[in-house]
């Protein structure tokens, strides 16, 4: 069994709205009048509570009255129609084919309720209640939504709110309805699932092998697994009929981009025409992930944990892009919270490269601090001279004050090694952990105790023991620790990504996938990179965490007072 997790959905709204699992075609009218009704519409009702006149739609739970974008469909049905758990409650699909067909038995969808973690008595007790119940129609989800009783009379769960819909409206969300669940998605066969991943230009060859040769390594081992369930002749016939179609192997694509990001999306599109694929797995990219991002959210295409360290963090950015971390973005908001906290009216002067991911550091340092920033952008390495200039640059002449803390976001892992001119007045270097990638192994004396580094990774001393197996995976494949990070990155988004599909079953759904993994990343084995990672619902950046930490002068991270 799998360690219970905590529900973390936005509302216990929605919860038991229509319970079936079986096969069948689109909602209509009455029996089998067609729906005119029109998708869009109803995907906004659907998920965000809003009417065609862009009124609030208004339900009522219990006597309380509430308004539609605080209890969406999508809130607790999810975004894929295919429901989730809500604590102890189930919460069964609404998609077209769960709706429109009497309700069957099916031990492939109680597989995937029964067996994903542990939870109450009452939760077992509710999903092996078959519940059986005619299939709905038009009026049928009119009385469900307005009356709470499904097509047998049963009365639906309390939670479930109800809705008065005007009847156009009721055509609309029916109109959607029909639309979930009617995959497979795009990219998979009969016994074959499409993936790919991608690797941009300029990217060192070492980290593209090193990242490659893990994903070759994973998807044969996974391939010849599959390949001795489908030939197992120990099955029973109705074990096999339930679970083969889940035996898939996997085809990985490689992606090689040329030329300037604004040219990607042309060439994903290619790609993705050539051959459509039902995932994007892992990932590199020198700069900003934005031109793939977008594009993964055009096509609606799962982009799961690429190694980048300039995400998209804009709040709108879509639900297809699934981040290990904020990145440099995140390690300049932990920067500064601890600035704010710690040092409330010391001035920084922060310095950068022309580098984009230096850029992106300082830039959201900038945003975060306002007007007690200054920025310097640097044209050429740190020497000794330039060194010096920036210090003195510390100094500015009156009425300027001088500013105390110096961030460097820069790759030079030596700047904690170089003294401070005595009469400056810096008194605190700061580093990011992120660029230099690994701690410096000193500092000089005279900036003992003076060197931060922000630092997003698991700190040096924790030893997370699951990452041995991870580590003795990769050594009994041969596999070298060339870039240990991004091979253990690398191997946890295969691991997430298997665990997820297996819990499909059937139902090669691209927003359940989604969905899936959000439920699932934080029972999949870590391989120690960062301190935790975990998903809910809507959330899309795997780890929360950063520390501001103290590096002594013979190389221990501690957390910064």
């Amino acid at each position: 069994m799998i360690p219970v997790r905590k529900s973390v959905g936005p509302a216990l709204a929605a919860l038991a709205l229509l319970s079936i699992q079986t096969t069948g075609g689109p909602l209509g009218g009455t029996g089998a009048e067609p729906s005119s009704g029109d998708p869009e519409l109803g995907r906004r009702i659907y998920r965000e509570g809003r009417l065609p006149s862009g009124a609030e739609v208004q339900a009522e739970l219990g006597s309380v009255r509430v308004s539609g974008d605080a209890f969406t469909c999508a809130a607790c049905h999810r975004p894929s129609g295919y429901g989730s758990e809500e604590g102890a409650t189930p919460v069964p699909p609404i998609t077209g084919e769960a709706l429109l067909a009497p309700r069957r038995l099916d031990r492939a969808e109680g597989f995937r309720r029964l067996y994903q973690e542990n939870q109450s008595d009452p939760f077992y007790a509710r999903v092996r209640d078959p519940r059986l119940r005619p299939g709905y129609d038009l009026d049928a989800l009119d009385t469900a939504l307005r009356t709470g009783r499904d097509p047998a009379g049963r009365i639906l769960d309390p939670w479930m709110p109800r809705y008065a819909f005007q009847r156009d409206d009721l055509e609309h969300l029916a109109a959607y309805l029909r639309t979930l669940g009617d995959g497979p998605d795009p990219g998979v066969e009969l016994r074959r699932i499409h993936l790919a991943t991608v690797i941009g230009p300029g990217v060192d060859d070492r980290r593209s092998r090193a990242m490659l040769d893990v994903m070759d390594a994973f998807i044969q081992r996974r391939n010849l697994e599959m390949e001795g369930l489908r030939a197992r002749p120990g099955h029973s016939p109705n074990h096999r009929a339930d679970f083969a179609a889940t035996w898939r192997d996997w085809k990985l694509h490689v992606w090689r981009l040329r030329g300037p990001p604004e040219s990607w999306g042309s060439q994903i599109r290619d790609a993705y025409r050539r051959q459509p694929v039902f995932a994007l797995l892992g990932g590199l990219a020198e700069g900003s992930w934005r031109p793939i991002h977008e594009q993964c959210e055009a096509l609606q295409l799962p982009c799961l944990f690429p190694n980048t360290d300039l995400p998209v963090a804009d709040s709108d950015a879509g639900d297809s892009t699934l981040y290990l971390s904020r990145g440099l973005v995140g390690e300049a908001e932990a920067l500064a919270r601890h600035l704010q906290k710690h040092r409330p009216d010391a001035r920084v002067l922060q310095v950068h490269n022309e580098a984009p991911r230096s850029v992106a550091g300082a830039e959201a340092l900038a945003h975060a601090l306002g007007d007690r920033v200054e920025t310097l952008a640097l044209e050429s390495p740190v020497d000794d001279r330039t060194w010096h200039r920036l210090t003195a640059a510390a100094s500015p002449p009156a009425p300027s004050p001088p500013a105390q803390v110096l961030v460097a976001w820069l790759w030079d892992s030596g700047l904690a090694q170089r003294p401070l001119p005595e009469d400056s007045p810096i008194d605190t270097v700061v580093l990011s952990g992120g660029l230099l990638g690994t701690a410096p192994t000193r500092t000089s004396p005279a900036l003992s105790g003076r060197v931060l580094l922000t630092w997003p990774f698991a700190m040096p001393d924790r030893s997370i023991p699951r990452s041995y197996r991870v580590r003795a995976w990769l050594r009994s494949r041969g596999l070298h620790a060339d870039d240990e990070r991004l091979q253990l990155d690398t191997y946890f988004t295969l691991s997430v990504a298997d665990h997820a599909m297996r819990h499909l079953v059937t139902r090669f759904d691209r927003r359940l996938l989604i969905e899936r993994i959000e439920h699932e990343t934080e029972n999949t084995l870590s391989p120690g990179v960062y301190p935790r990672l975990s998903l809910g619902p809507g959330q899309r950046f795997a780890s929360k965490v950063c520390r501001v930490v103290s590096l002594s002068d013979g190389g221990a991270l501690t957390l910064a007072p």
